[in-house]
C-alpha cells in the first residue's frame, strides 16, 4: 500500500509491451523460415535442423571491408554481359548490311573422283569443272539496301544506348552497396558503445531500485533505453549483412562470362 496504483499499471504495461514484441519477433522468424523453405526447396524440418545446428554469429559475418571495386568486375554481371553481346550482334548486322551494297563476284565449280572397272582392271580418274562466272551489281534496288544500312545503324545506336544504361545502373548499384557498407561500418562502434552504456545504466538502476533508491519509472526508462539500443545494434548488423548481399548481387554473383560463352558456342 505504499506505492501508487500507476506504478502497478506501468509494470503491467511494460510486461505486455515486451510480450507483444516477443510475439512479433517470433512471427517474423517464422515468415523468414517459410521464405527459406520456398527459396531452397529444403523440407521445413530439415531446414530447421540446419538452422539450429549452425547459428550465425553476426559479429563474425563478413569480417572484411571493401573500399572500391575494379571496373572490369562489372563485366561479369549477366545483364551487362548480355547487353555487350547484343552490341556485338548489332555491329555485325551493320557490317552485313553494308556488304550487301557492294558488288559481288561468284564462281561455281566442282571436282569429282571416278573409278572404272573393266575386265578386272581398275581405272581411277578425276574430273573437274568451273563456271559460270557471275557478277552482281546492286545498283537499281529502289534504295532498299541503303535503307537496310540505315535501319541497322539505328538499331546499333539503340543497342549501344541500352548497353550504356545497363552499365550505369550496375555502377549505381555497386556504389550504393559500397556506401551502405561504409556507413554501417562507421556506425558499428558507436552502436556497441551505446548498447554497453545503456546496459550498464540498466544494471545500476536495477541495483538502486532493489535498495529503494530508484523508482519503477526510472527502472522502466532504463530498461526501455537498453532494449532500444540493443535492437538498434541488431538492426545495424542486419543492414550490414544486407549490404554485403546487395554488393554480391551488384557484382554479378558467381556468374562466369567464359562459361556462358562456351555454352553459347555449343
Amino acid at each position: 500500500g505504499f506505492l501508487a496504483p500507476s506504478l502497478g499499471a506501468m509494470a503491467r504495461a511494460s510486461a505486455a509491451d515486451g510480450n507483444s514484441r516477443l510475439t512479433q519477433q517470433r512471427a517474423l522468424c517464422e515468415l523468414n523460415t517459410k521464405a527459406l523453405v520456398a527459396l531452397t526447396a529444403i523440407p521445413e524440418t530439415d531446414l530447421r535442423q540446419k538452422l539450429a545446428s549452425a547459428p550465425v554469429n553476426a559479429q563474425q559475418s563478413a569480417p572484411i571491408s571493401v573500399a572500391s571495386v575494379p571496373a572490369q568486375t562489372l563485366a561479369q554481371r549477366p545483364d551487362v554481359f548480355s547487353a555487350e553481346r547484343d552490341v556485338m550482334v548489332a555491329s555485325a548486322q551493320v557490317g552485313a548490311a553494308k556488304a550487301q551494297r557492294l558488288p559481288r563476284l561468284s564462281l561455281n565449280g566442282s571436282i569429282a573422283g571416278t573409278r572404272l572397272t573393266t575386265g578386272g582392271v581398275d581405272t581411277e580418274g578425276t574430273t573437274w569443272s568451273f563456271g559460270p562466272l557471275a557478277v552482281s551489281l546492286p545498283i537499281f534496288d529502289g534504295g532498299q539496301r541503303a535503307a537496310a544500312v540505315t535501319a541497322s545503324e539505328a538499331n546499333y545506336d539503340a543497342v549501344v544506348s541500352a548497353y550504356r544504361g545497363k552499365v550505369r545502373q550496375a555502377v549505381r548499384e555497386v556504389e550504393e552497396a559500397l556506401i551502405n557498407l561504409a556507413s554501417t561500418e562507421a556506425r558499428t562502434q558507436d552502436a556497441i558503445v551505446s548498447t554497453k552504456g545503456y546496459a550498464e545504466s540498466l544494471a545500476a538502476t536495477q541495483s538502486r531500485f532493489g535498495q529503494g533508491l530508484a523508482s519503477l519509472v526510472e527502472l522502466e526508462d532504463a530498461r526501455r533505453n537498453a532494449l532500444a539500443s540493443e535492437s538498434a545494434q541488431l538492426a545495424l548488423a542486419l543492414e550490414r549483412n544486407r549490404a554485403w548481399v546487395a554488393l554480391y548481387r551488384a557484382l554479378g554473383g558467381g556468374f562466369e562470362p567464359d562459361m556462358a560463352s562456351k555454352s553459347a558456342a555449343k
